[in-house]
């Protein structure tokens, strides 16, 4: 007799594969040679990311000390304060601090570049110690909470334990899934981010993030940002659930 089907023979036509996910469940199987092949396969087609792709997310760009200290006015008045830092590179020896990006209420976000005109990061420490430390110091949260700390404190700013982390919730609640921010924004939102290799390239032909212009690597954080404060609560809510929030 005939069986039902969930597919049909149009779902079985060969497609391009997702490849952060398979860069994703490659790197969590250790299959390096695997990833090797990617990276030589996306370095022969790298090209150079000259403008910023559109985006439905508003990010300002915060240069100069007015500018700065109107942001850190309006985050002293959110419950929250959400973050997240841009470096140079992800090995230990190459984590240059490039900006720092913040959610806004308003679901927008906002963007620091470091050495930017008059700024520079010790400027921008210090006038973000006033509302993330002391007694009357914001919460704040972000995705990989103690490289955000280390790359802080290389500025002279200690701070506090984080609220939330985004990256520390979504391996509580599955160890073996995916917990970049792009996954997660898919997964729980809907919404397609780019990568920041989709922003840099990959292999022998990535370009040099502190080269790229400060529009571009706005824009991107901003995303990433603005998609750690909408993935706050659903994360949350999800640790209640599983009794898993005494964890965090």
């Amino acid at each position: 007799s005939d069986v039902p089907l969930p597919l049909g023979i149009d779902d079985l036509v060969r497609r391009e594969p997702d490849r952060e996910r398979l860069r994703a469940l490659f790197e969590r199987l250790e299959f390096t040679r695997l990833l090797q092949s990617m990276d030589a396969v996306e370095a022969k087609g790298a090209v150079s990311p000259a403008a910023p792709a559109p985006s439905s997310i508003e990010t300002a760009i915060v240069d100069g000390e007015e500018a700065l200290a109107k942001l850190v006015r309006e985050l002293a008045q959110q419950e929250c304060v959400t973050l997240l830092a841009v470096t140079a590179g992800e090995g230990v020896l190459r984590e240059d601090l490039l900006g720092l990006a913040f959610a806004r209420d308003d679901g927008g976000a906002a963007y620091v570049p470091v050495c930017s005109g008059a700024q520079d990061a010790a400027q921008i420490a210090e006038a973000l110690a006033e509302v993330l430390t002391g007694e009357f110091a914001r919460p704040w949260a972000a995705a990989a909470s103690k490289r955000v700390q280390s790359l802080i404190a290389e500025k002279g700013v200690e701070l506090p334990p984080p609220a939330f982390d985004a990256e520390l919730a979504a391996y509580l609640l599955d160890p073996a899934s995916a917990r970049a921010v792009e996954s997660l924004a898919t997964q729980l939102l809907g919404r397609s981010l780019r990568s920041w290799q989709d922003v840099v390239g990959r292999g022998a032909k990535a370009l040099e993030p502190a080269l790229l212009p400060t529009r571009v690597l706005a824009q991107w954080a901003g995303e990433q940002a603005a998609a750690l404060r909408a993935l706050e609560p659903l994360l949350a809510e999800r640790l209640v659930r599983d009794g898993l929030q005494p964890l965090l």
